[in-house]
């Protein structure tokens, strides 16, 4: 994202939620998919994009659709567990996504 500026203390959880309905798709490429849901950003990213964009996700991490879902069986993705280098960004994130 252009409009998001890490390491800086202005992230506006509305305003990146608008931002990624706004693109309209997701990109992710993560060799380390486990590690990437485990980050609160990571998290809300996605979820955003289920959310706004009719998850039209394009997700490259090196799995076969069977190994993936196995993976999520055995380590769900836990939204008020991911981490986030600002406890501020992450209490925004963890509010916005159990709004729904």
């Amino acid at each position: 994202f252009f409009v998001l500026r890490q390491c800086q203390k202005d992230f506006d959880v509305d305003r990146i939620y608008a931002v990624i309905g706004n693109i309209g798709f997701t990109v992710v490429e993560a060799v380390d998919i486990l590690g990437y849901v485990k980050r609160a950003f990571c998290v809300f990213e996605l979820w955003a994009s289920l959310e706004q964009s009719e998850g039209k996700i394009v997700c490259s991490h090196g799995k076969t659709p069977l190994e993936m879902k196995a993976c999520l069986d055995a380590l769900p993705i836990a939204t008020e567990t991911a981490q986030c280098r600002c406890e501020e960004d992450a209490m925004q994130i963890k509010e916005r996504i159990a709004e729904t």
